[in-house]
């Protein structure tokens, strides 16, 4: 099975308290490799991995595993995503560069520093290393319109896109949580997640959860 596009919530832990946070506030979690090991499942290649959270740096062990799985599973990754708070840590500069490394298509795979008025007392070191990188930018505006989710009281309600899967293709935006919850958004809040998911890859197959997962609901004004 080809997953055209995969979000991987790698940790809901993160050095800042940003007001306009979709997710929420921030919790104590990481995702663990066992819940890697079952997205990654008679899976044949991935179009792009999005690493989120939270602050993904601040699961490197976690950035680690999904990318060494892929390798012993030789599943290929076209390209993936990234934005991040710059925290302090060299083996995320180690990590992000394998990655980049292991990517097919490099031109598409890149890095974000998320520097716009919401973030605040940010690495300025750390920041400097990144930036070394041909990959890594800063992004110094917020780069889409607010979602009336978490702690953010602005914004347009999210939409929930189903999933689809056709020839052996999964179309959509498939969103791992830190529970293996499988969502078909990338903008629910944590607690919206509970409340919108489609299955738990700890309890049914991708492929199952697609074929017998929940309806799908829109959020309403």
């Amino acid at each position: 099975m080809i997953i055209d596009e995969l979000i991987v919530e790698i940790t809901r832990r993160c050095n800042m308290n940003c007001k306009h946070c979709l997710r929420g506030y921030a919790q104590n979690k990481d995702m663990d490799y066992n819940t890697m090991v079952k997205i990654l499942t008679n899976i044949d290649s991935i179009g792009l991995v999005i690493f989120t959270g939270g602050e993904p740096s601040l699961n490197v062990q976690g950035l680690k595993d999904f990318l060494r799985l892929c390798k012993d599973k030789s599943i290929p990754i076209g390209s993936f995503y990234i934005a991040t708070n710059g925290t302090n840590s060299e083996d995320f500069i180690d990590v992000i560069f394998d990655l980049y490394n292991y990517c097919l298509d490099k031109k598409s795979s890149h890095i974000d520093i998320s520097r716009s008025h919401y973030h605040y007392e940010q690495d300025e070191e750390m920041i400097k290393k990144l930036k070394c990188l041909s990959f890594v930018k800063e992004r110094k505006e917020y780069f889409s319109p607010l979602k009336r989710e978490g702690k953010s009281l602005k914004g347009k309600p999210v939409e929930i896109i189903p999933l689809e899967l056709e020839d052996n293709i999964v179309k959509g935006n498939v969103y791992l949580n830190v529970n293996g919850d499988i969502c078909s958004s990338c903008d629910l809040s944590y607690e919206s997640q509970d409340k919108y998911k489609i299955g738990n890859i700890h309890r049914q197959t991708l492929q199952n959860i697609l074929v017998e997962g929940e309806n799908y609901e829109q959020f309403s004004n």
